[in-house]
């Protein structure tokens, strides 16, 4: 047997520097600090083999990719971004983003949070689709749920991620393997020099080798025990074979404590490091080294040791006080979410018919997220579950949201059809020279018309287009027909008195409503023609019960009145013949009007830098002033009468 296998075998520990032993890394998951390394080390055995070093990973049989991703989990412990609140796509960008920075910190933990709410989100639009395909009566045992594009993309990059990572990990054992390849060759070259008669005369030699030697980087962890064990061996026994051994040893001891000094001072400065984890990576770099470097002289071993393992101690007693309060902090952070989730749970029974009602609590809900979004992460353990809690009651508030628009389209597509219907029906008629029949029919499809309801939006304008040109067109040549002293006329005036004095009474009584002036309004505007000699005076009689009304109402707000009256106007104008003409001269005047206040006030304000600093300037000051006032609020009144006219 050779001598460095004899020394292996006796419990040479692998991390013997050049003369002694050499002292353990600190390991940055462990709540204890190493023992004092300068002490001589008991026998090594298998289990005890195992450090945080890479060279003294136990290997296994696992998939390196898996080993890699178990130990980043270790580390990202307390890493947690929240997902479940992304859509499909967001999901998507999210993991293609990673895919082109795989070596990011926290790769793992956020692929795996990633892939858990995609999981989420892809169940729930499955189940969804299972309710509406055995809702519209379909087997569940016939239902196939097709991939859409962004599962099959996500699939694509979450494969290619997994791809990544298990190369990273491939590559990285082949490097090991080359590694060891190299320290084994060098191994030889310094057995050939131990062996030599060039060592008693030269150490650049050796020198060299392990020089090489630190530079080649880890191996694989099961060969690293025995590889290092035969180096130390050979380099022990080739000081052993010297006379100057005392000396040089001696020597290096003390240039190792000069350079483990240095180690202590940089661990010394990391207690001012802001970020523990930064701390802790760099520490556990500093016991890198400080294995590394080798043995100092033995009287000072222990007091080294102690100042390095007292710093270290300080700074894992920093990182398991950060644990402890993000512990606390998650814990209060689940608390806060749990009292949100109950908050929702009510919104998944919400319902009304009303679409104001809907945004309302739509707004509450998205304040609640907001919330949600603010409060920060939560246990690991509880995290995924809560926050499907959470999200669940939100998706299907919004469900069910999406089925009342959705039945509410529906209603409007039924209105369509229904006024549609009436549509064809006044065409039909319009045309009729059956005048009594023909109007009875038309005024009681006006009627229906207006008792049917809203129609979807982009038709509202074009089918009460057509249906009032329809109508129109009858009546204007039912007027046409009769005579100015016709009955009809007679009638009309009747009706008109009468809508008068429902109006003079609304007056009386101060209980106008808008909606009942329109209502009136629009009843007006359909009678139809009174005698010619009648119509200044019953139009005069209307315009002054609808003013009194309006000016009496106890249910309208003072500051709307003005703004009613112009709406009930403008709505009786487009109402009547030649709606246009008079709506396009009405606001040509308000135009012009605007145009002259604008050009005066202007005018009155450029005066204004022309007065001196007099008792009569200043009198002269206030009056343009006052002026100015006047004509803006004059100004404002037009711009807004300008706008109910456009948006009537």
């Amino acid at each position: 047997m050779k001598e460095e296998d004899k020394m292996a075998a006796n419990g040479i520990n692998e991390h013997q520097t050049v003369e002694e032993m050499e002292e353990p890394t600190a390991d940055a998951h462990s709540a204890n600090t190493p023992p004092n390394p300068e002490q001589p080390a008991a026998p090594a055995t298998p289990a005890a083999q195992t450090t945080s070093t890479p060279e003294a990973t136990t290997a296994s049989g696992h998939d390196s990719a898996d080993e890699s991703e178990h130990e980043e989990e270790h580390h990202d412990e307390h890493h947690h971004h929240d997902y479940s609140h992304y859509s499909k796509a967001e999901l998507v960008a999210a993991l293609e983003a990673l895919v082109k920075e795989p070596e990011q910190p926290h790769a793992n933990a956020m692929a795996r949070d990633i892939h858990h709410a995609f999981q989420d989100v892809y169940a729930e639009e499955r189940r969804e689709a299972l309710e509406q395909f055995t809702a519209d009566g379909g087997d569940e045992g016939d239902f196939d749920f097709r991939e859409d594009d962004h599962t099959q993309r996500f699939n694509t990059l979450y494969h290619q991620f997994r791809e990544q990572r298990r190369r990273q990990a491939r590559e990285q054992e082949q490097k090991k393997e080359s590694n060891l390849e190299r320290k084994s060759a060098l191994l030889e070259r310094l057995r050939e020099f131990v062996d030599s008669e060039e060592n008693n005369t030269s150490l650049s030699s050796l020198k060299a080798i392990q020089d090489e030697w630190r530079e080649v980087g880890p191996v694989p962890g099961i060969a690293a025990a025995d590889l290092y064990a035969r180096y130390h061996a050979l380099l022990d026994r080739f000081y052993n074979n010297r006379s100057i051994y005392f000396e040089l040893k001696e020597l290096d001891r003390r240039k190792n404590l000069e350079a483990k000094n240095e180690l202590v001072e940089r661990a010394q400065q990391l207690l001012d490091v802001s970020s523990v984890n930064d701390a802790i990576r760099e520490l556990n770099e500093l016991h890198e080294e400080f294995k590394a470097i080798g043995p100092v002289p033995r009287e000072e071993q222990e007091e080294l040791w102690n100042r390095f393992k007292a710093v270290s101690d300080q700074i894992h007693d920093r990182r398991r006080a950060y644990v402890d309060g993000l512990k606390q902090q998650f814990q209060e952070n689940l608390e806060a979410k749990l009292q949100l989730v109950e908050k929702v749970k009510p919104y998944t029974e919400f319902d009304s018919d009303r679409i104001d009602d809907w945004n309302e609590k739509s707004q509450e809900l998205l304040k609640l997220q907001e919330e949600w979004k603010q409060i920060g992460g939560m246990p690991r353990s509880q995290a995924r579950e809560v926050s499907h809690e959470f999200w669940q009651a939100f998706k299907q508030f919004f469900h069910h949201k999406n089925l009342f628009f959705k039945r509410l389209e529906g209603e409007r597509e039924e209105n369509l059809q229904q006024k549609m219907a009436l549509i064809e029906r006044a065409e039909a008629l319009q045309e009729s020279d059956d005048w009594k029949a023909a109007a009875e029919e038309m005024k009681e499809m006006q009627s229906q018309w207006r008792t049917i309801g809203h129609v979807p939006h982009k038709y509202r304008k074009d089918v009460y287009k057509r249906f009032k040109h329809a109508v129109d067109h009858f009546f204007q040549r039912r007027r046409a027909h009769y005579n100015e002293v016709d009955q009809e006329f007679v009638t009309n005036l009747q009706q008109k008195e009468a809508i008068i004095a429902q109006l003079e009474a609304h007056a009386q009584q101060g209980d106008a409503t808008v909606e009942q002036l329109l209502e009136l309004q629009a009843q007006f505007s359909d009678i139809g023609y009174v005698p010619r000699k009648d119509i200044s005076r019953v139009q005069q009689k209307y315009t002054e019960a609808v003013q009194h009304s309006v000016e009496k109402s106890n249910l309208i707000d003072e500051d709307e009145k003005s703004r009613v009256l112009l709406e009930i106007q403008v709505a009786g104008i487009r109402n009547s013949p030649g709606a246009q003409q008079r709506l396009s001269r009405q606001e040509s005047e308000i135009r012009r009007k605007i145009t002259a206040l604008e050009n005066d006030i202007s005018l009155w304000k450029n005066n204004l830098e022309f007065f001196a600093n007099s008792k009569t300037a200043d009198k002269l000051r206030d009056d343009f002033g006052s002026r100015i006032e006047g004509a803006q609020e004059k100004l404002r009144a037009l711009k807004e009468q300008l706008k109910i006219i456009n948006s009537l």
